[in-house]
């Protein structure tokens, strides 16, 4: 699961609720939180959300919307670590001069 993923949600979260406690609170909105509530509000922004989804991508990406959200929300495998630890293997071969580079070299055992 990524960091910004998050951080995302607690700010879009954060965000609504204070809008909404500055309204009832501090503006004294008549109705209480009731007034926040609106159907035909929530079929706007939704429905819109959508049209706009399908507006602005073509249908191949649309359909793979669902696998993006789930390899979002699933931890990552992270892969990287070796092929770093072995770079910076290298990188001190590299240092020692360019015949223990050419060793360092044969001894790779990963590709990418």
């Amino acid at each position: 699961m990524d960091i910004a993923l998050i951080i995302g949600v607690i700010v879009g979260l954060a965000a609504m609720i204070g809008s909404i406690a500055y309204a009832l609170f501090v503006e004294g909105s008549a109705g209480g939180f009731g007034n926040f509530l609106s159907a035909p509000s929530f079929g706007i922004v939704f429905g819109g959300m959508i049209a706009s989804i399908f507006v602005a991508f073509p249908m191949y990406h649309v359909s793979a919307l669902g696998k993006a959200i789930g390899a979002v929300l699933k931890p990552a495998d992270d892969k990287m670590g070796p092929l770093v630890d072995v770079a910076c293997d290298v990188s001190e071969q590299a240092r020692k001069g360019p015949s223990d580079l050419e060793k360092a070299v044969d001894t790779i055992r990963i590709y990418f």
